[in-house]
């Protein structure tokens, strides 16, 4: 199940790799870094994918 997560995450980055995410662009630095824990409690949809 985490491969499948990591890799929806990865479409999600190429998604916005073409001219880059304009939100992202104009909000966080390039240099910004950071982590993310996503934690399920139960089954879900994001971007209408189970998960």
């Amino acid at each position: 199940m985490n491969d499948l997560i990591d890799r929806l995450i990865d479409l999600a980055f190429a998604e916005d790799i073409g001219d880059g995410d304009h939100t992202t662009l104009a909000c966080i630095p390039p240099t910004a870094t950071g982590k993310s824990k996503l934690l399920i409690k139960e089954a879900g949809v994001i971007a209408g994918i189970e998960i």
